[in-house]
């Protein structure tokens, strides 16, 4: 279902890659058949990262892209696999626009972490800032049974949202837009900053 978008270009909207394919397994090993639900250890191919400690605002819009990114992930390693949960956090045209089936989804297997270094905040609107290291994340595209790195291996993210009382979190996203960071920005992160808050699987109350 999702993985189509999920092998797409990775950012719509930033001049790096952003929102990039969030890859997604159960086990090290290559991707499973696709199925009602996965299994409840699915999530563990995913940690989410968040470099500050938030107040309470930011935080319900960092679990909000947390759970849009792991659900993401999820759907691009378990074909036809949606959960209610990721449309009630998303507007319907953009839910519409990113759940569409592949022809030949691409196959996933390896960790990802996403990494949260920053949200601004505009009256209803937020713009996130992600990194999203894919250096152990291998692809086999298409029908294809050879496996190759994932590219880029380390990408930048920038989901909008807007508030929306139909939201669990009151926040939805909307979009792509522009991050505040850039792919040097987040090669620097990784490499030299321990995160404040690292969390595999889904976030509290989206699992």
């Amino acid at each position: 279902m999702l993985a189509a978008m999920c092998v797409l270009a990775v950012v719509a909207g930033c001049s790096q890659t952003d929102d990039t394919p969030q890859a997604g397994e159960s086990s090290a090993s290559s991707s499973p058949s696709a199925r009602d639900s996965p299994p409840r250890d699915a999530g563990k191919f995913f940690t989410w990262q968040q470099m500050h400690e938030l107040g309470p605002q930011k935080q319900r819009i960092a679990k909000t892209v947390h759970a849009w990114e792991f659900y993401k992930g999820l759907g691009a390693r378990f074909a036809d696999y949606v959960d209610p949960r990721w449309e009630g956090i998303s507007t319907e045209s953009f839910w519409e626009s990113q759940s569409s089936v592949g022809q030949t989804p691409d196959e996933t297997r390896g960790p990802v972490t996403t990494r949260l270094l920053n949200i601004e905040i505009k009256g209803k609107t937020a713009l996130a800032s992600l990194c999203i290291d894919y250096r152990q994340t291998e692809i086999a595209p298409g029908d294809s049974k050879k496996w190759v790195s994932q590219e880029p291996p380390i990408a930048v993210g920038g989901p909008k949202l807007r508030r929306s009382d139909r939201s669990p979190t009151g926040w939805i996203r909307t979009g792509y837009g522009r991050a505040s960071v850039d792919v040097k920005d987040c090669k620097r992160s990784f490499a030299d900053e321990g995160p404040a808050v690292s969390k595999t699987g889904a976030p509290p109350g989206f699992d």
